[in-house]
């Protein structure tokens, strides 16, 4: 016996989401979509394949060896120019110590010299040889005190007389006074 219904199995061998042609269309489409899919990630499969294939690795492997071997040279040159800066610093400071002892030793030489010996008994003893005459001086920072204070008189002076014309002021001004 027959089914009324028309999409029953025996009438209609395809079931009834292949029959409808909605659906059909959504299937086909649905699996359009997994086609591509599935076709990138074999895409993606390749690309992976060949991105880390032997060759691409071993070339990877040998740049960074080379970045790694011209920062440790950079370094090294780095640590060795401080360490020459560092050794020219010292050689500067020993000829400085060799100039310094040759300067005392040029001293003691010298302060032991009868020359020295008779330059301190003049100095600090007043002592004078025969026939020598002793001049005193009057002592020249007076002189100096007494002009400096003249010279600040005079500039107070002229600080303390303002001129009363415009014409005076630039004069002044220009002159320098």
């Amino acid at each position: 016996m027959r089914d009324s219904n028309p999409r029953s199995r025996d009438q209609n061998p395809l079931p009834y989401r292949l029959a409808n042609s909605q659906e059909y269309t959504n299937i086909i489409s649905q699996s359009v979509v997994k086609w591509k899919y599935m076709e990138q990630q074999k895409g993606i499969k390749k690309r992976a394949k060949k991105l880390f294939a032997t060759n691409n690795i071993a070339v990877a492997i040998i740049i960074i060896a080379a970045v790694l071997c011209v920062f440790a040279g950079v370094n090294a040159m780095q640590k060795n120019y401080d360490l020459s800066l560092e050794i020219s610093a010292q050689a500067r400071e020993k000829r400085k110590l060799e100039y310094e002892i040759a300067e005392l030793e040029y001293q003691k030489i010298w302060r032991s010299s009868a020359e020295y010996q008779d330059l301190t008994l003049r100095t600090k003893l007043g002592v004078i040889a025969d026939g020598e005459k002793i001049i005193e001086l009057p002592d020249p920072s007076e002189n100096i005190k007494n002009l400096a204070e003249k010279e600040t008189q005079d500039e107070i002076d002229q600080i303390t007389e303002k001129p009363t014309e415009n014409w005076q002021i630039w004069l002044r001004f220009l002159l320098g006074k």
